[in-house]
């Protein structure tokens, strides 16, 4: 089967989204499809508005689709976002597409304070999000959260929740590498906290740098690694600095992806501090599967889509979102108990073999595809 994925989200790129196209992509070829990567000209959409870069993004999209076609026959599309879908949709192309959602496109922007409550931008979102989703032949959801968002906004009730999912050959228990720690410059003899997420508001960064201070103050020997970029770097670094974290913590920025299993296995423990803002849930982190799928206790916020893949004391540990003392409790309890660090890693590895594998996906979007194979 040739089958084209498409985007408006730069690939390979650090974030969830790209790390789902990513490990789709190489199971569907391990598995003996064909399948290319699209995504518009970056230099070309830049702007200040997020609704001139969502057009810009949408007619390059459509650009690179059509030239794609012109020397490919492609079987299905498979779009990661809206604005990918509706490129696709209005040049009519003849193969079937299917949407695959990954967040809150409207409510993301409104979170994000991208656009105004009520204003003519937040209409122009949710009318290009009712419009994808109602001509969308189907529909994947990565969570149950994101599914009832698009039954709000569109009223259709025929959508997949297919969990999110991590490359099972790329991220794997792996010996702890102590000449890369050394590398780093980690001191010896300190845990390694783990943050994989990006520097956004969303990700809750600044409650654990609270909790990392608490933790210090405890005289527990630890090592923060914060691994992602974004908006809130300069505030994030500010406020380590005034709470003398100086040190004691590493903020790498973008790490390629490829090299993050080497992250993950100098980890004692992974933290997960996301929050909710406004009406927006909590998605799945791809970053907490992937330390789960190293063999790796995952500390992160009793929130959304986390709470649909830890269970507390079971493999991993909730804490209260927004709470540096529940956030330095849990990652205390999981470095001062080594049987039960060993205890929620080894079931951290099994629920995310058997529930959250690349394999596992590919097979469902092969379902997928040739359903609308057939009906086309």
């Amino acid at each position: 089967m040739k089958i084209l994925i498409a985007s408006i989200w730069m690939y390979p790129f650090p974030g969830s989204v790209s790390s789902h196209i990513r490990a789709l992509k190489v199971m569907l070829e391990r598995l003996s499809h064909s399948v290319d990567v699209v995504f518009p000209d970056y230099p070309e959409c830049q702007d200040t508005s997020l609704i001139k870069f969502y057009e810009k993004a949408r007619h390059s999209l459509a650009d690179k689709v059509e030239l794609k076609l012109r020397s490919t026959k492609y079987d299905v599309i498979s779009c990661h976002d809206v604005m990918s879908f509706l490129a696709c949709l209005f040049l009519n192309v003849n193969a079937p597409q299917l949407l695959t959602v990954h967040g809150y496109m409207s409510d993301d922007a409104l979170a994000a304070k991208l656009v105004a409550e009520n204003s003519a931008e937040e209409k122009y979102l949710r009318y290009c999000e009712r419009i994808a989703y109602q001509n969308a032949p189907a529909i994947i959801a990565v969570d149950a959260n994101i599914r009832d968002y698009i039954k709000s906004i569109a009223g259709i009730k025929k959508i997949i929740v297919l969990k999110s999912f991590v490359d099972m050959e790329l991220f794997k228990p792996m010996e702890r590498d102590e000449g890369f720690k050394k590398k780093l410059g980690i001191p010896d003899n300190r845990f390694v906290i783990l943050c994989p997420r990006r520097l956004t508001a969303k990700n809750g960064i600044n409650y654990l740098l609270e909790a990392f201070r608490i933790l210090l103050d405890r005289n527990v020997k630890a090592y923060l690694v914060i691994a992602g970029d974004g908006e809130e770097r300069k505030n994030l670094i500010n406020m380590a600095e005034s709470l003398g974290l100086t040190g004691h913590y590493l903020m790498l920025g973008s790490v390629n992806h490829s090299i993050m299993p080497m992250f993950y296995a100098i980890a004692d423990v992974v933290c997960i501090p996301s929050v909710v803002i406004g009406n927006m849930s909590a998605d799945t982190p791809i970053s907490a599967l992937e330390g789960m799928m190293c063999g790796k206790v995952v500390v992160a916020s009793d929130i959304g889509g986390i709470k649909d893949i830890i269970k507390n004391g079971i493999n991993g540990i909730l804490v209260k979102q927004r709470d540096p003392y529940a956030i330095a409790d849990g990652i205390m309890r999981v470095l001062r108990d080594e049987g039960l660090r060993h205890y929620l890693e080894r079931n951290a590895y099994a629920t995310a073999l058997q529930g959250h594998s690349s394999i596992f996906a590919a097979k469902i979007y092969l379902k997928i595809f040739e359903r609308l194979l057939g009906e086309n």
